[in-house]
């Protein structure tokens, strides 16, 4: 379950279901059916072709190419839970250490992800790389979706350089999921595009700009988004990274925002 959408994959092949488990082991196992739409189904014939359906259409053709199967299911996945999610929800990797739990808002190809896997090479624990998700309380949803990484954050990471992109969990990282339920703690606005790593706090108040200028459904309830929101900066800490490499970077994060105690209210 994802997101409280319920998904099903179905492979007949044993190493095929294995791979994509591997992919969704972050997500919470449930008994409710789930809807045609959110079945998949993966067949694998004779000559090794893999072919993969969702809600009788093939979306993936494949022979050999693990890779690019395994990402075209997780992004069906994704884009339908994505769609269908009911709480306040904001483009976002999500990070945990000790008490506290840390978002970094950025725009789709901001570098979200590599930040999060970096984070995740610094020690801190993976909530997700897609985003923040907050419930009525404005506590955090776990969305601890795979991580993709281009060729160039695959090895800025240290997972190698294989020329397409990767996919890859916590564990690839010598990490672990971490867990929602957590108060968010720390918002940091982050710029790419400069030399050493900068870190420093920022008015609270730009934390509110931050999140709902990222969301991506805070127009279903505008009320209830900014409510969550004014909350949320109320509370957390706010901070502007600017960064070049995503390693020194997550580094310059574990070492100053990672063991200080958990936010108080201003």
């Amino acid at each position: 379950m994802i997101l409280d959408t319920v998904f099903r994959v179905v492979s007949e092949d044993a190493e095929t279901a294995r791979r994509i488990a591997t992919h969704l082991i972050g997500f919470e196992r449930t008994d409710r059916p789930a809807r045609a739409a959110h079945i998949i189904q993966i067949t694998l014939d004779d000559e090794g072709t893999v072919t993969a359906h969702n809600d009788c259409r093939r979306f993936s053709l494949t022979t050999g190419d693990w890779d690019r199967l395994l990402t075209s299911v997780m992004a069906v996945i994704n884009n339908a839970a994505i769609h269908r999610c009911a709480d306040f929800a904001v483009h976002s990797s999500v990070v945990g250490a000790n008490e506290r739990i840390i978002a970094l808002p950025a725009t789709t190809g901001g570098g979200k992800t590599t930040l999060a896997a970096a984070l995740v090479r610094a020690g801190l624990s993976y909530i997700s790389d897609e985003a923040l998700v907050l419930d009525e309380d404005g506590r955090v949803i776990a969305y601890p979706k795979h991580m993709a990484l281009s060729p160039w954050s695959a090895e800025a990471v240290g997972l190698g350089h294989g020329g397409h992109e990767r996919l890859a969990i916590p564990q690839d990282l010598s990490g672990e999921f971490g867990k929602g339920g957590g108060v968010l703690t720390d918002v940091v606005v982050s710029q790419r595009g400069y030399d050493a790593p900068d870190l420093e706090p920022i008015p609270r108040s730009e934390t509110v700009p931050a999140l709902l200028t990222h969301s991506f459904n805070h127009y279903k309830n505008p009320e209830r988004a900014f409510r969550i929101v004014t909350e949320v900066a109320r509370k957390a800490q706010a901070w502007r990274l600017t960064y070049g490499d995503p390693m020194e970077a997550a580094a310059l994060i574990a070492r100053r925002i990672a063991d200080m105690p958990p936010a108080t209210t201003a």
